[in-house]
């Protein structure tokens, strides 16, 4: 059942206690998710099969450890990626290898237990901007080829 079958942009902030949401946004192109504790209301969105995100803001849920299973390599025409406050955070994904073909921004900050980068980042043809910052458990070097970078 379609919810919002029009909705493009959806914004849930400063929801603590919120743990479920609808899970169909066919047209969903931007999607800020900030201050919301349980990474559930995330993974619901993002179960649906999501194709059409552009634009993603992941602020302060303080129990994500991964993103979602298939929300890069699914979202092909997504431009920007900001990650902050995510205490739990331990990794992206694996790789981006065949996702983000349009990704021209990945910011990253606040995520303490953050180990690691995707592989790949290099391939992003598309990637400006790489900010990565008060990470601490981050333990990787930049890899070669990332010339052109803001």
């Amino acid at each position: 059942v379609e919810v919002f079958p029009c909705l493009e942009e959806l914004s849930i902030k400063l929801c603590p206690k919120l743990t479920t949401v609808p899970s169909h946004f066919p047209c969903l192109k931007k999607l800020d998710i900030a201050f919301v504790k349980s990474s559930l209301p995330l993974a619901k969105i993002c179960s649906s099969n999501l194709t059409t995100l552009t634009d993603l803001n992941i602020i302060g849920v303080s129990e994500l450890t991964c993103l979602p299973d298939g929300l890069l390599l699914n979202n092909k025409y997504l431009a920007r990626l900001h990650i902050g406050h995510c205490p739990l955070l331990t990794h992206i994904v694996p790789h981006v290898r065949g996702c983000g073909l349009y990704l021209r921004s990945l910011l990253i900050d606040n995520c303490e237990k953050l180990r690691d980068l995707p592989d790949g980042l290099q391939t992003l043809s598309s990637l400006e901007t790489l900010r990565v910052t008060d990470c601490n458990d981050l333990m990787i070097s930049f890899p070669d080829g990332l010339q052109g970078l803001h």
